[in-house]
């Protein structure tokens, strides 16, 4: 009795482990329907239904294939599959009752892959790593870099800081209006950016009167005066008296908040109703008898012009996650949570306009908090970053752990009972033997 039951219970309960996570897993074969003569199969785990159905791109690609009876074989039955030729892989969705359980990649035979200029490049020797050392005057002259090689086994390597030809100039530092400059040889680790320090910022971080007597600005900021919206206008230096930005064509009057010491004037032109086309905005100082001046140059494009082009995507789809989230060209980040085990996605996508390129960059060695991103741009440097931040799976759906976990106590359960059941039948056939011992030993007694 207690063996069948322990086999009514194994019955009752392997279904329940065996399907606690069942899946289809189709997605890591890669079928190539050109080596296919008539027609060609593969196999899938984990499909359930009788009927299900293929997709691509939400279009039904069903008459291209066909469930064999066993519900794990699947025949492909035309091979004349038609895909978009920018892509080199057709990944079909398959559906069961209108839900996504799996899918499954088909070489694309009409893919042709996007032409690419080759330049010559010098290849660095690995073992030297390559840090950027950038120098900002920070008065809106030019920049300069230069490159310091760390050799392998160290961490840091030593560069120069050059000398700067400007009145007050007091070395470099790291930050924007810095107290204290480095020069002569330093040593860094990273890319890094240094600025250059002024004598006349020695006690304050930010100064009013320079060195040459001339008023300088201790903030600047930009708005929209209708939405109140901040305006990009670059990066700003009490140094830096010229800034060049555009507007947009909704963008009539600006509200311009500078700021300077308590005893300094300031009045602003130029800021209201602007005009398409070129501007000018000048923002003056004025203490007793000194002067100094801000000019900034605004261009108000015309309606439907745009500050920066955007280059968009037309597509991106990331296999095995293709109903993660709904792919907007607007949409420029996206967060998409992913299997524990997955190092690498598969993503494919198309630019809008066919004479962009793209890169992907960071997809490898994927963990929690990575951030693909996607870069359209074109031949001019222009470019837009689509962005995907993953989130990983720390652990595996708890109903499959509650499932199994039941299944594994009522195992142990029936096992004890059944030990205990036959423990006692032993014992029950040992005692007539004892029994008859005993009167074997009264008969040899009376004798």
């Amino acid at each position: 009795m207690k063996k069948n039951l322990l086999v009514i219970t194994l019955v009752l309960i392997m279904p329940l482990i065996v399907n606690a996570e069942q899946k289809v897993k189709c997605y890591d074969q890669v079928f190539d329907v050109s080596t296919c003569e008539e027609s060609c199969n593969f196999t899938c785990s984990g499909i359930k239904k009788d009927s299900i159905t293929f997709k691509y791109n939400d279009e039904d690609y069903s008459k291209y294939f066909k469930l064999d009876d066993d519900k794990k074989t699947i025949n492909i039955v035309d091979k004349n599959i038609e895909f978009d030729s920018n892509f080199e892989y057709g990944i079909i969705q398959i559906y069961e009752d209108d839900t996504p359980t799996g899918s499954f990649k088909i070489k694309n035979k009409a893919y042709t892959p996007p032409t690419t200029t080759t330049t010559t490049t010098t290849t660095m020797d690995p073992n030297i790593k390559e840090v950027i050392v950038t120098l900002d005057p920070n008065d809106g002259t030019e920049t300069t870099t230069k490159t310091c090689k760390i050799p392998v086994g160290s961490e840091t390597c030593s560069i120069q800081l050059p000398p700067l030809e400007k009145e007050g100039f007091n070395g470099w530092g790291t930050a924007n209006t810095c107290k204290v400059g480095s020069s002569g040889y330093i040593r860094v680790e990273k890319d890094v950016t240094y600025y250059a320090c002024y004598e006349d910022n020695k006690n304050e971080s930010t100064t009013t009167v320079s060195s040459s007597n001339n008023l300088l600005l201790e903030s600047l900021e930009i708005l929209d005066k209708a939405t109140n919206e901040k305006i990009e206008f670059g990066t700003f230096s009490i140094r830096k008296t010229e800034y060049e930005f555009k507007v947009l064509n909704s963008v009539e009057n600006l509200e311009i908040n500078a700021k300077a010491a308590e005893d300094v004037e300031i009045e602003i032109t130029g800021n209201e109703n602007l005009k398409i086309g070129e501007n000018e905005i000048l923002i003056k100082l004025k203490k007793d008898d000194t002067n100094s001046e801000y000019k900034l140059k605004v261009t108000r494009l015309k309606e439907g012009e745009t500050i920066n082009n955007i280059h968009y995507l037309k597509s991106l789809v990331i296999g095995g996650y293709e109903n993660a989230f709904k792919f907007d060209k607007n949409t420029f980040i996206y967060n998409l949570e992913i299997e524990k085990d997955v190092k690498k996605l598969e993503i494919t996508v198309m630019p809008e306009d066919e004479s962009d390129k793209y890169e992907i960059k960071n997809n490898s060695d994927l963990v929690n908090g990575s951030q693909i991103n996607i870069i359209v741009s074109n031949e001019e440097g222009e470019s837009t970053t689509y962005i995907i931040n993953i989130n990983k799976k720390e652990t595996n759906n708890m109903i499959t752990y509650i499932i199994i976990g039941l299944g594994v106590v009522l195992l142990i359960l029936v096992l004890l009972i059944f030990i205990t059941k036959n423990k006692k039948s032993k014992q029950n056939k040992i005692a007539p033997n004892t029994l008859d011992e005993q009167k074997k030993d009264i008969e040899i007694l009376d004798i």
